[in-house]
């Protein structure tokens, strides 16, 4: 039991959430993000900052709790039409062991639709429109 990094496949990741902002915390737009991985700036098997954290599915699917940065990685997919891959960090230990921060990613579990899709918020003045 216990954490373990992983390489994965973005079309095998799956939202955890049903929306997000179209802005990052720091108020950068997801679009910015979006065009560093087109234009090669950035790298998700390179940069750390990609690490994104999940929690297993089933078989080689994951539950990822970064939903922001996993839709930036599937548009980078969708516009390349090449497979992307993705460095992750697989949290293993259960609720029931008592990891915080692992029971709170499970209480943001919002996904409608067993998460293939995520509805994308437009931000103004620190609120959804």
């Amino acid at each position: 039991i216990g954490d373990r990094h992983v390489a994965a496949r973005v079309s095998r990741l799956y939202f955890s959430q049903d929306h997000i902002s179209d802005k990052f915390g720091d108020g950068r737009p997801l679009h910015a993000l979006i065009e560093d991985l087109l234009d090669e700036v950035v790298n998700p098997m390179t940069d750390d900052f990609l690490i994104l954290e999940a929690a297993e599915r089933e078989g080689d699917t994951f539950w990822v709790f970064d939903n922001r940065r996993l839709h930036c990685l599937k548009e980078l997919q969708r516009l390349t039409n090449r497979e992307v891959f993705v460095r992750l960090l697989v949290r293993n230990v259960p609720p029931e062991f008592g990891d915080r921060s692992f029971r709170n990613m499970c209480r943001k579990m919002s996904t409608r639709d067993d998460g293939r899709t995520i509805a994308i918020r437009t931000c103004k003045r620190g609120r959804f429109a």
